[in-house]
């Protein structure tokens, strides 16, 4: 999902930075059971938003959503 958000608009991620995010997108789908194609773009929009914002460390970004 923030692989495709990433590639569909002008979002400048290197693969490192899509890789954290990716994780902390999956992590909090599973826990909180997100399947919802809607819940999940916001969720992932989110998530890049807070990371763009320097909230850069994976533990931190997660719990934001936790």
């Amino acid at each position: 999902m923030i692989r495709s958000m990433v590639s569909a608009g002008e979002i400048p991620l290197q693969n490192d930075d899509i890789e954290i995010c990716q994780r902390v997108f999956d992590q909090i789908c599973v826990e909180k059971g997100i399947k919802d194609e809607d819940r999940c773009e916001e969720l992932a929009a989110s998530i890049i938003e807070f990371y763009q914002h320097g909230v850069k460390n994976e533990a931190s970004l997660k719990r934001l959503f936790s």
